[in-house]
C-alpha cells in the first residue's frame, strides 16, 4: 500500500502572563494508490519523549475547509491527500518540556498501522508598551 503519514508543525501564540495551551496537532494522509481508502484512529497523545498522556476526546477537521470529519471511518480518495486538523480540550504545557512537545497519532489502514507526530512550537509575544 503507498499510504504516508506526515506531521505538520502547528505553532501556538501566547502572551506574556499566560499560560501556553496545547490544543491541536495537523496531519496530512496521501493515499498514492488507484484505489480509495479509509482509516480509523487508534490513538492519540502528547509527549515530549519523556511525559506521555493520551488524549480520548477530540475532533477532527478537513483543511483548509473545516469541515468536521467522522472519526470512525475516514475516507481517502484515490491518489489524493487529507490534510485534517486533530483538536482535543486545552492541557496545559506545565510540566512538559516546552521545546520538545508533538502530537503522535495512531491510525488503522486495512492491516497497516502508521504512526507519525505534529511538532508544537510556542510563540511568546510581549506587549509593545
Amino acid at each position: 500500500m503507498k499510504i504516508t503519514l506526515k506531521g505538520i508543525p502547528v505553532s501556538k501564540v501566547y502572551y506574556s502572563g499566560q499560560e501556553p495551551q496545547i490544543t491541536n496537532g495537523c496531519f496530512q494522509l496521501t493515499n498514492a494508490n488507484e484505489k480509495p481508502i479509509s482509516f480509523h484512529i487508534l490513538k492519540v497523545e502528547v509527549s515530549d519523549g519523556e511525559k506521555n498522556q493520551t488524549i480520548t476526546k477530540f475532533h477532527l477537521y478537513k483543511l483548509p475547509e473545516y469541515d468536521e470529519l467522522a472519526q470512525k471511518s475516514i475516507p481517502v480518495g484515490s491518489k489524493a491527500d487529507l490534510n485534517f486538523d486533530l483538536s482535543f480540550p486545552f492541557i496545559s504545557q506545565k510540566g512538559f518540556n516546552r521545546d520538545n512537545i508533538q502530537i503522535n497519532l495512531t491510525i488503522k489502514v486495512n492491516d497497516e498501522i502508521i504512526q507519525s507526530s505534529s511538532q508544537v512550537f510556542f510563540e511568546l509575544r510581549r506587549p509593545k508598551n
